[in-house]
């Protein structure tokens, strides 16, 4: 760079601190871009002094349906087709990550104390997380120009509460409601009454509620299928990386003094990082930290659950539950080590499902709530949890299992009577989860369809996760020669052909589910088709020849609807 090039940049930052509003001392590379190993440019003209980002007070947008958008009124979510910005405009595809890429945290939380010359002398926690906001503010509008970040919000939350929620209550929907609506409406209010407040206390708390958003939101985008979120791969590593940022900003005070949104947001963490990244690994470390944590607040026990606000005790309750389903979960299908199991409790595990008075978790203006809708779902979700976990407890009692006990015909009995009690937990369904009163009918969509398809859900998760886990049990009693106790023989063409009819079942109500709501399960599905898949494989290579035709086309069956899914389990299945 020749010395009058390089002094008509001496006097303004480059692209990457301009970005970040962060000092730059022009060098070449400059010393923040050196710190963050980034690309230092001088590429961007000057602007005039203030932040300008898509701007949607002033005018109405136009959405590419066609459809306009009152500014007043932030829709609810609705299928857009995939929105592109316009041709002259440069996008960012960090949103499009591979599985196989690193997500690295941004230099916002590796450098917190830096000092923007728009807020010079702000309080340090206040700056760094304005420049987390600023950051995510940009890349959204960047990736989605011409959808304000409050729709992208809004259609997120209602994709939750419609698919997730009803598998995973773990959100209390008013409040995300009214956090989203004060975090994205734009611009940002002055600093006396902005969401980043003066006190230290207040801004740990909205700390967490943009954490707490952005995870959602991130796992939405990155779990739902394009026909329901067509952007979502644009804005899932945006959303993800602030709330990862945000958290990292207040970690060490969320560890000391958790509340229920430091489990939650692990828990959105884990599932959006295992389908951003692919990244099992990393993704099974973050959900270990939110079971730690359930482990070390006591949560297995009622008492330990009460608080001042009766929301905060029930998302407590409802997240417990969950990490410990999902504990279950990772038992039975040895996908990572148990951490809440009930022998390393201090005491019993005494928290109830449920408690009196009613809590709501659901946004009871809509007008589609009622009690009963929400007691149902809790019933629903309940139902998944006793699933998992009469399931790890045989598994557990096979492995403990001494061969050589005295009392061995009564622990085989007691066995026995756990398989059987197994056996028949989803013989007697609830009405409102039985296929017959889930099939479309003549009910007025506005309030019937929202319901069958959260019970859709729920109905899924439970047969799927059935009949997975009845040949979990099988294959745990083959394996420490147990198969009495299912009253089989061990024989291995007999046992071959008891697993080939559990597969057979397991094939049939996957293909009977309509396949949304494989996509809006995600990975949970994925693997229980993945274990599945594994089972068939190792029969593939050692049946009977007379069965190999019935294994391969199973196979096939399930490979097919891998494919479709999406997930590299066909791939590795296939190899």
């Amino acid at each position: 760079m020749t010395l009058h090039s390089r002094s008509s940049v001496a006097s303004r930052a480059c692209d990457a601190c301009k970005r970040r509003k962060v000092k730059c001392d022009s060098a070449g590379p400059c010393s923040n871009c050196r710190i963050s190993n980034l690309d230092c440019q001088f590429t961007v003209r000057p602007k005039k002094r203030g932040r300008k980002f898509a701007n949607v007070n002033n005018q109405t947008r136009e959405l590419s349906l066609g459809e306009a958008l009152p500014e007043s009124q932030p829709s609810r979510c609705q299928t857009h087709p995939d929105v592109s910005p316009p041709q002259d405009t440069p996008v960012s595809h960090q949103g499009d990550l591979d599985h196989g890429e690193q997500l690295e945290l941004s230099p916002a939380c590796v450098i917190p104390n830096v000092t923007s010359p728009d807020h010079a002398g702000e309080n340090p926690q206040i700056q760094s997380a304005r420049i987390i906001w600023e950051t995510l503010m940009e890349a959204i509008a960047t990736e989605v120009p011409h959808l304000p970040i409050i729709n992208i919000a809004n259609c997120c939350i209602d994709l939750f509460m419609q698919y997730t929620f009803p598998t995973a209550p773990i959100v209390h929907e008013p409040k995300l409601r009214k956090d989203a609506s004060i975090l994205f409406s734009e611009p940002l209010p002055s600093s006396e009454a902005s969401f980043f407040a003066i006190h230290e206390e207040d801004i740990i708390k909205k700390k967490r509620a943009f954490a707490l958003v952005t995870a959602l939101c991130a796992s939405v985008s990155s779990v739902m299928p394009k026909s329901l979120l067509p952007y979502g791969h644009r804005v899932a590593t945006p959303f993800l990386r602030a709330s990862r940022d945000m958290l990292k900003s207040y970690d060490e005070y969320d560890l000391e003094y958790p509340d229920s949104s430091s489990l939650s947001i692990r828990d959105l963490h884990y599932t959006a990082l295992q389908h951003t990244t692919g990244k099992r690994g990393a993704a099974y470390h973050i959900m270990g930290e939110a079971t730690l944590l359930a482990q070390t607040l006591h949560l297995y026990d009622e008492q330990s659950i009460i608080r001042s606000d009766p929301v905060e005790s029930q998302l407590l309750r409802s997240i417990f539950w969950h990490l410990y389903l999902s504990d279950k979960a990772s038992v039975c299908l040895r996908s990572r080590p148990s951490v809440l199991d009930e022998r390393l409790f201090y005491g019993k595990l005494t928290l109830r499902p449920d408690a009196e008075p009613f809590t709501s978790l659901l946004d009871t203006d809509n007008p589609s709530y009622s009690k009963p809708f929400e007691e149902r779902l809790r019933v629903g979700f309940h139902l998944v949890a006793g699933l998992w976990s009469s399931a790890s407890r045989i598994i557990l009692q096979m492995q403990d299992f001494d061969i050589t006990n005295n009392n061995r015909e009564t622990s085989i009995k007691r066995l026995t009577e756990s398989c059987i009690n197994f056996s028949g937990m989803i013989d007697s369904l609830p009405s409102w989860l039985q296929v017959c009163n889930l099939v479309p009918g003549c009910q007025d969509e506005d309030t019937a369809s929202p319901h069958n398809k959260t019970f859709w859900v729920q109905r899924c998760t439970l047969t799927m996760t059935f009949h997975c886990l009845r040949l979990v049990i099988l294959q745990q009693a083959v394996e420490v020669g147990l198969t009495e106790v299912l009253g089989l023989s061990n024989q291995p063409f007999f046992l071959s052909l008891k697993k080939a009819e559990i597969i057979q079942d397991f094939i049939h109500t996957m293909e009977d589910i309509p396949f949304i709501y494989h996509q809006v399960k995600g990975e949970p599905s994925v693997e229980r088709i993945r274990w599945v898949g594994t089972i068939l494989l190792e029969m593939v290579q050692n049946v009977d020849e007379a069965m190999k035709p019935r294994v391969n086309s199973y196979f096939s069956r399930l490979l097919d609807l891998l494919a479709k899914l999406n997930s590299k389990a066909s791939e590795e299945l296939s190899s």
